[in-house]
């Protein structure tokens, strides 16, 4: 039972995944591969740093990077962790699924 649940969970992903993929345009790929970038995003950081600094000061700044710092590294792990205990493909990468939808390259 457990395993047909899953498997119907994967197959309404994949489904998701291929519907979705389907609404995009070609001509606005580069533009959505542009602000998805993270380094793209940096300006804004920048500034959001620069207000936070005006308005907490550098103490607080630095605690609150220190924080950030740490949930990104929590997050990442446990992402890893969750990818390697799984060991399954992301939809966009199986062989079925990627001869349908269009593919991006950075």
């Amino acid at each position: 039972m457990e395993s047909n649940f899953i498997e119907s969970i994967v197959a309404k992903d994949q489904e998701l995944l291929v519907y979705l993929n389907s609404f995009g345009n070609e001509q606005w790929d580069s533009f959505w591969l542009y602000i998805t970038g993270q380094f793209h995003w940096i300006p804004l950081f920048v500034v959001i740093l620069i207000l936070m600094y005006l308005k907490f000061g550098i103490k607080k700044i630095f605690l609150v990077l220190l924080f950030i710092a740490a949930m990104i590294a929590f997050s990442d792990q446990l992402t890893n962790f969750m990818k390697h205990l799984t060991g399954r493909l992301r939809p966009c990468n199986t062989p079925e699924i990627k001869s349908i939808i269009r593919q991006f390259s950075y």
